[in-house]
């Protein structure tokens, strides 16, 4: 067994010790001159802090009105008839789940703060252990879900494990723009690669919320009662024996075991955990998770996946002969045959719909109090 995928062996004591301030003020002169370090200058975050605070003053101002007529007794309380009642309820809901993403938001927002010291400490980390840490790889090469829908994918801060079968780990970034308007979502990966070229497949554990495509039923395996509860599995055509190799039923009663958060894919020759939940790699606790996962989890699956269908290979190969990636997306469909194919979202659609709902909502729930 390879030494870094030991999380026994892992030596975490550069996290956790005292830092002299001395070395790392010569440390942050000597990294300023490297792309992405820059973007640990003070101004823009706090600028960004400020429009941040500026959205959630509206809801801070709702919840003191409504405090405020409760304990003053201006409510009017017989306006509320049944049909109020069912009014205020669901408004009063939605301004919650707003307002405590707004907070959460924030406290990730403040936790930003002291980037050159965490940065410096990683280093230390990485080093101590023979790995190597970066920040921000532009553009990425990260396949599948992660990088669908976006014009670019960038690797923020992560490590690599260079000894075999090795892997890397950390925050993957999708960015992407509508009508000019840009965002991003960034997600937790670990990345392995297979031997071999695969057809998409696709592992959901139920519970972990990763942000991805619904994908159509008709792409759906069957995985028998003892796993369908928990897991949904899905595979791109001709992909079906592939997925079954890959994710035996050893394997998943492993991950039910041992998976925290993450949903599991196999796209071109690699396999991807990724989960919306980001790692604090400023713990020591997360590191050891990524390589206890990595051990006991991905080890699996790449022993399954070596002996994985060789027509299912074949056919993959054949499918992506003469695509490149590098990490863009633009045009069409990078494959046709071996990727799977997507639907609408619900969750997805009642979240659109509710945002266009929430000024309305709350203009009706404010002219009945």
């Amino acid at each position: 067994m390879s030494r870094n995928l030991s999380p026994a062996e892992l030596n975490t004591r550069p996290l956790t010790e005292s830092v002299d301030k001395a070395a790392l003020k010569a440390w942050m002169v000597r990294m300023r001159r490297y792309p992405g370090y820059s973007e640990a200058r003070p101004a823009p975050r706090i600028a960004s802090g400020i429009l941040l605070s500026l959205l959630a003053l509206p809801l801070l101002g709702f919840w003191v009105a409504v405090v405020a007529g409760v304990v003053t007794g201006a409510f009017n309380w017989e306006a509320f008839s049944v049909a109020g009642v069912i009014v205020i309820i669901p408004a009063l809901a939605l301004v919650a789940a707003l307002t405590f993403a707004a907070l959460r938001g924030l406290t990730n927002y403040l936790k930003g703060f002291g980037q050159w010291k965490r940065w410096y400490l990683l280093h230390q980390f990485a080093d101590a252990n023979g790995l190597e840490f970066n920040v921000i790889t532009d553009p990425s090469t990260m396949p599948g879900t992660i990088a669908a829908g976006g014009y670019k994918v960038t690797r923020d801060d992560y490590l690599v494990v260079p000894t075999e079968p090795g892997f890397e780990y950390g925050t993957v970034t999708r960015h992407t723009r509508t009508h000019q308007i840009a965002g991003s979502q960034p997600w937790a990966f670990i990345e392995l690669r297979t031997p071999n070229v695969l057809p998409q497949i696709m592992l959901e554990v139920k519970g972990s919320k990763t942000r991805n495509y619904e994908f159509r039923e008709s792409q759906r395996v069957a995985l028998g009662d003892e796993f369908n509860k928990r897991f949904k599995l899905y595979a791109a055509k001709g992909g079906d024996a592939a997925a079954l190799t890959i994710f035996s039923p050893e394997v998943l009663r492993t991950i039910d075991q041992n998976d925290h958060g993450f949903n599991f894919e196999v796209i071109e020759d690699r396999i991807v955990f990724h989960s919306v939940r980001l790692f604090d790699l400023a713990k020591p606790k997360e590191h050891q998770r990524v390589f206890r996962l990595a051990n006991i989890v991905g080890r699996r699956l790449l022993a399954n996946a070596a002996l994985s269908t060789t027509a299912a290979t074949e056919d993959a190969t054949q499918a992506l002969a003469g695509l490149t990636f590098d990490g863009t997306l633009e045009g069409g469909a990078r494959t046709k045959t071996q990727m799977l194919r997507t639907r609408y979202s619900v969750s997805g659609t009642i979240l659109g719909i509710l945002v266009i709902l929430t000024p309305i909502v709350m203009l009706i729930a404010g002219a009945l109090m």
